[in-house]
């Protein structure tokens, strides 16, 4: 494959390019080549394995579990969950109302945007086993670690009071809530729990976590003679659909730091030797509204321009789960203090996971 990246430079150099646009250009098209195969085998695999191992017994099970377990199915769920970033938080919801318990909820809320199927693909083409494996531990002991410090607090504490009149009913009261508070549900957070969604794009009518959200809704096949597999490929290719215009933006931000930003300018601040640089790319990430897809291939070229490992990470990480817009929409499940306070935990958890990469850099690049 590294084949085609030199053949296609060469092609662009000989045709009259500059070497810089030659490079960012080359970069671009063999990026966007080989993570489309990548993400299309590895989302049919994990589409596979969510459909076949994971149904609605899970959720309704949590309580009767040791926390340990608990944790660890939401941490599990969260990381073979496909949805897009518009359907975060109505899947909080409806985990919510199965009354799944508080600790193992706010599990699922950090691990599912931060260790998703698409990124840990994205991840181990662009960084290797090792970085995937320590990227999916560490965000997993971030979820954890929320789950413990917020779970000391009473639901009343935690959630509004829509949600909260949500959250204690029991499976088969969410199975037959009125039509008032359906209209409720829409009025205040522009989206309702359905007990018999449509499949879509974003997730299928199978999972776990059924809802009704913002992203459009695809026909339902019902036909018995699809196989699962066929089931898997079919849902794997429009959640590749879903974000595919995200991938090029990555692709394409990261083709242009690799071929027009000179290395010293991002080496600089953001290296090794700049001890605060995890918490400057915290900072800097937690503004932009933008999902993981988009971002870790401009993180590998930021690396590849002399960024530390850890610094392009915390920039990812804090781009994708602390990002103001996404508490704004946070806002309208949790009490403001535990958006205030989950954001803070969430921070410094960021910058300690990125100054732990930037110490394992030699050993593990």
């Amino acid at each position: 494959m590294e084949s085609l990246y030199q053949f296609l430079g060469n092609l662009f150099l000989q045709i009259g390019l500059p070497i810089s646009l030659a490079n960012g250009l080359a970069f671009f098209l063999y990026e966007v080549f080989f993570l489309s195969i990548v993400l299309l085998v590895g989302l049919t695999f994990f589409t596979f394995v969510r459909i076949r191992f994971l149904d609605e017994k899970l959720a309704h099970s949590l309580n009767r579990k040791p926390k340990i377990i608990a944790y660890g199915s939401m941490a599990l769920l969260g990381i073979v969950s496909p949805f897009c970033s518009c359907s975060a938080i109505p899947a909080f919801i409806s985990l919510s109302a199965l009354n799944v318990p508080t600790g193992a909820l706010f599990v699922y809320l950090i691990v599912a945007p931060l260790v998703q199927e698409t990124s840990m693909i994205l991840l181990f083409t662009q960084f290797g086993l090792w970085v995937t494996l320590i990227y999916i531990i560490q965000g997993v002991i971030a979820g954890v670690i929320t789950g413990l410090i917020l779970s000391r607090a009473s639901d009343k504490q935690l959630f509004t009071p829509t949600l909260l009149s949500q959250r204690h009913r029991t499976t088969s009261a969410l199975h037959h809530y009125s039509t008032d508070t359906e209209s409720k549900m829409k009025q205040t957070f522009g989206f309702s729990i359905s007990p018999n969604p449509q499949s879509s794009a974003c997730y299928d009518a199978q999972n776990i976590v059924q809802f009704s959200h913002c992203c459009d809704s695809a026909k339902s096949d019902n036909n018995p003679k699809k196989n699962l597999f066929y089931q898997s490929a079919t849902e794997a290719i429009g959640i590749l659909k879903k974000t595919y215009k995200y991938i090029l933006i990555g692709v394409a931000l990261g083709a242009l730091i690799h071929g027009a930003i000179p290395k010293e300018w991002i080496a600089t601040p953001l290296g090794t030797s700049n001890y605060i640089a995890p918490i400057i790319a915290t900072l800097i990430g937690i503004p932009i509204y933008s999902d993981d897809v988009a971002l870790i291939p401009v993180a590998k070229s930021l690396l590849d321009s002399g960024a530390a490992l850890g610094t392009a990470l915390s920039f990812v990480m804090a781009s994708s789960v602390v990002s103001i817009p996404s508490f704004i929409l946070l806002g309208s499940v949790l009490q403001k203090r535990v958006i205030i306070k989950l954001a803070m935990i969430l921070a410094v958890t960021i910058i300690i996971i990125g100054y732990v990469f930037n110490f394992l850099q030699p050993i593990i690049l």
